[in-house]
């Protein structure tokens, strides 16, 4: 494979862990605040549809949202992307069996 096509491809797998890693993390906190989607949209002064394509990793709240995300949900500025390093989750190894039930 071209050399520049996998790297395009690793950014984009990448950048796709990342956004959704943001989503669950507004969506986490959102529910902990027992806030609905719409009042938080009010609060960042959003549609309700641009909350649920954060929460989905379909828009990249860093540039211009992150800061009101973050005063919104009550978390320190600058930790809106501060979750993990841009690497996949690693899949769980298989679940052992019982010996007995072999």
């Amino acid at each position: 494979m071209n050399t520049r096509i996998h790297r395009q491809r690793e950014e984009a797998t990448a950048s796709y862990w990342t956004l959704r890693r943001i989503g669950a993390t507004v969506m986490v906190r959102r529910l902990e605040l027992t806030l609905g989607r719409a009042a938080l949209a009010a609060r960042i002064g959003v549609p309700t549809a641009t909350v649920e394509a954060i929460e989905n990793g379909r828009y990249d709240p860093r540039v211009v949202l992150a800061p009101r995300l973050e005063t919104a949900l009550a978390m320190t500025p600058g930790s809106i992307d501060q979750t993990g390093g841009d690497n996949p989750p690693r899949p769980r190894p298989a679940e052992r069996r019982d010996p007995a039930r072999r």
